[in-house]
């Protein structure tokens, strides 16, 4: 998933549908009356919702997660061949089948998506949480920097001691960087800049360790 005021709507494919949409309109400007096949939903030998036009079929069909049932769709151009393109668009997991369906058709008539998904449950659960997170390695990332000073200033320097500043610093950088991986794919604005500085600043841990005196051997 992406951020929270991106729709996912605007994922995949998407040119191709929207020049399809256009030559609809044209067509109809064209011919008046006539119009191209708008299919309706039917059920498909497996007993799920289908909708097949000449140039595309849509499908809802049932999707598991952790033992959960959820339903989403997928959008599938039809190729001159006859044959479903090879990357079609796969929708989020909804929590029932009629949402899915309705989603199904706003895709389907260029309008976002705006129905709750799994997705979506989640980003909000990461999004709301993001702060503290954040909150919590500023913390870590001054606590190492201390301890990096506190070696700086001591009689005695060992490779051990330099050993472990280096360990600890790998680990709160991966942190950092994941946290920053999350804010853009879930959090505001503002958590994105905000996570992104922090990333910034977790990337001179090492250069303040190489800085420290040489060890004693």
């Amino acid at each position: 998933m992406l951020g929270p005021n991106v729709s996912v709507f605007w994922c995949g494919r998407i040119g191709p549908r929207i020049i399809r949409r256009k030559e609809v309109n044209i067509f109809k400007w064209l011919f008046g009356s006539k119009t191209p096949d708008v299919p309706s939903w039917t059920r498909n030998a497996n007993g799920n919702f289908m909708k097949l036009a000449s140039t595309y079929r849509i499908t809802v069909f049932k999707s598991d997660q952790s033992g959960k049932e959820y339903w989403k769709f997928c959008y599938s151009i039809i190729e001159e061949s006859g044959f479903d393109e090879d990357d079609p668009f796969y929708s989020d997991h909804y929590f029932s089948e009629l949402d899915a369906r309705d989603e199904a058709d706003a895709f389907e008539a260029g309008q976002p998506l705006t129905k709750p998904t799994l997705q979506a449950e989640k980003s909000k659960k990461i999004r709301d949480q993001l702060d503290q997170r954040l909150d919590q390695q500023e913390v870590k990332f001054q606590e190492l920097v201390a301890k990096i000073e506190r070696a700086r200033s001591a009689k005695t320097l060992t490779i051990k001691r330099i050993e472990n500043l280096k360990k600890e610093a790998n680990s709160r950088i991966l942190q950092a960087n994941n946290l920053a991986i999350q804010a853009i794919e879930h959090g505001t604005p503002s958590q994105d800049r905000r996570a992104g500085a922090l990333d910034k600043k977790h990337k001179t841990l090492w250069p303040m360790i190489d800085s420290l005196p040489t060890p004693a051997p």
